[in-house]
């Protein structure tokens, strides 16, 4: 074999490692930017679930938003049939910085809405950071149903009814 032969398997050889190794380079930065690219927009998505804001500021509310965050702008903290045969709600406000202005409550196809233009009456929405007991008189026997709480049209919160 002459000395320009083995030359060429030499730099043939050289040749066929260095495409190899270019391409595991190639591939392992495609999957670091891949993996970056999808931390960057997981991210981004928690950031827009847990964003404050106006629930009421457009006419359609992120009910995803709402539901899904650490603490509830609104909860029922207690639901029960006192003696009088009256429900009474322990409701409770978040102190998160939301403009509510309005909340209903519904036992199956009986609603009661409060609002801040129901002023001074005992259905008035209460104040962020605060809670207060409701009053319904309802139509039958709420005992072991479900009262839910919605703002506007995302339910936020339900607790079944028991005896005070």
């Amino acid at each position: 074999m002459s000395l320009r032969d083995r030359l060429r398997i030499g730099l043939g050889a050289n040749c066929a490692n260095n495409k190899r190794a270019m391409s595991d380079i190639v591939s392992t930065s495609v999957l670091i930017i891949l993996a970056l690219a999808s931390v960057g927009f997981a991210g981004y998505s928690v950031m827009n679930l847990l964003a404050l804001g106006d629930i009421q500021s457009s006419p359609t509310y992120n009910c995803l938003d709402l539901t899904t965050r650490l603490t509830l702008p609104v909860q029922i903290t207690k639901a029960c049939i006192n003696s009088e045969g009256k429900v009474e709600a322990l409701i409770q406000r978040s102190s998160e910085e939301l403009s509510i202005n309005s909340l209903s409550f519904v036992l199956e196809d009986e609603t009661w809405t409060c609002s801040q233009n129901t002023c001074g009456s005992a259905c008035e929405v209460l104040n962020k950071g605060t809670s207060k007991i409701y009053h319904f008189t309802p139509n039958q026997n709420p005992l072991d149903k479900k009262l839910e709480v919605y703002l506007g049209t995302c339910k936020i919160d339900e607790k079944k009814i028991g005896n005070c």
